[in-house]
């Protein structure tokens, strides 16, 4: 009977660890989520501001006042756009939605000033925008429509093609590319959340069971 707790624990260790992209410790009071397609804990005890900052921190998130978001960059490795999607839903966040130009700022302000010694215009970062596979509407994966959120791209994009998700590019502005190609990638989640509410938007189009 130990033995197979043991044997469970790691197994959950492992998935977790499969799943995230940075050096993450297998947390066990965190629980997998289907409807998340990720790990998430719960916090019952309200939480105040202080007390909320030091649970992004906890999880290398940093919290911005004036969003009321905690935001982080992983930059050790370039994915493709659902394997950003399923780091971020492993720590209990989503790939970050852009709704104002004072997001995009603080978003731009984040990305370290240079890779490999040098600058580039054009590095690029996966964020939770998408082009609906139906209807071609650019969306959030919230279900929020361009028109609504942060929409300024950069000059000639999107310049159309089979480009199907947004990237935020190092000036602060939008790129469209494909979701196969790898990019840095930002990852968004509230400080004071006391649960995960399913994704309102219909995203189909490249979803991926974990299996744990």
């Amino acid at each position: 009977m130990a033995t197979a707790n043991i044997l469970t624990v790691y197994l959950v260790c492992l998935s977790y660890l499969l799943i995230a992209a940075d050096s993450q410790r297998c947390k066990p009071q965190y629980s997998y989520s289907e409807e998340a397609r990720g790990w998430l804990k719960l916090h019952m005890s309200p939480t105040p501001w202080n007390k909320a900052l030091q649970t992004c921190l906890y999880e290398a998130y940093q919290l911005n006042k004036h969003t009321g978001s905690c935001y982080k960059v992983h930059d050790k490795k370039k994915v493709v756009w659902h394997e950003a999607y399923e780091v971020c839903a492993a720590e209990g966040a989503h790939l970050v939605i852009i709704n104002n130009q004072e997001e995009a700022l603080v978003i731009k302000n984040m990305i370290p000033a240079a890779y490999s010694g040098s600058t580039n215009k054009w590095d690029a970062f996966h964020i939770g925008l998408y082009r609906n596979s139906e209807e071609l509407d650019w969306i959030t994966l919230h279900g929020d429509r361009i028109d609504d959120v942060f929409n300024n791209w950069d000059p000639g994009q999107p310049d159309g093609g089979t480009p199907s998700h947004a990237t935020i590019i190092r000036d602060g502005t939008l790129d469209d590319d494909n979701y196969t190609s790898l990019h840095r990638f930002v990852c968004e989640r509230s400080p004071t959340v006391l649960q995960f509410e399913p994704l309102s938007g219909q995203y189909t189009e490249i979803e991926q069971t974990l299996n744990c």
